[in-house]
């Protein structure tokens, strides 16, 4: 009886483990396509972004999800985010909040960074950072009206210089479970 109770246990906890989802995924980009603002030539210039860049999807935890009500209390997330696109290889905040409403999750930027991807099928992902021409352009005449913003006013590397707008990009690539 022992046997039997044990065998049929085990079957069932193997086959509930086999069907779970994985928690996060490792994401590898193929290929993309960009634009980059050319302080010489005060132009926009195309360029590759680069293959091979890692991305890291996976649940939020309650340690995220802290950081970005308390540290980063601007930005609007969606209550029912329960994943997160990283950059590989950073502790800082999640690119994008993801809602698990389907086989597609489309994700929330938390900057202007987007990214969707196919948890169910393909795992296939894209992610798309905009808002450099508009960024800058807003910058500019905010620096021309008021100075640039204050010292300590942002962290160190990350405040607004409308002489060095953000890249404009998208890439695609597939995703691993990890």
């Amino acid at each position: 009886m022992f046997r039997l109770w044990f065998a049929t246990t085990s079957v069932l906890l193997f086959t509930i483990g086999a069907q779970a989802k994985p928690n996060q995924y490792l994401c590898v980009t193929e290929d993309g396509v960009g634009f980059r603002y050319d302080k010489k030539t005060d132009k926009w210039q195309p360029f590759p972004p680069q293959t091979g860049s890692k991305f890291i999807f996976r649940r939020l935890n309650v340690e995220d999800l802290k950081i970005l009500r308390d540290q980063y209390y601007w930005i609007e997330i969606d209550k029912a985010a329960s994943w997160g696109f990283f950059i590989f290889g950073t502790t800082d905040i999640p690119i994008a909040t993801c809602v698990e409403d389907g086989p597609a999750m489309t994700c929330r930027p938390t900057a202007n960074i987007s990214a969707q991807i196919d948890v169910e099928k393909s795992l296939r992902f894209e992610v798309v950072q905009s808002g450099g021409w508009n960024d800058q352009g807003y910058w500019k005449k905010v620096w021309e009206q008021d100075g640039p913003p204050r010292p300590g006013t942002y962290k160190p590397g990350r405040a607004p210089d409308p002489s060095r707008p953000a890249d404009i990009w998208v890439v695609v690539g597939t995703c691993s479970q990890f």
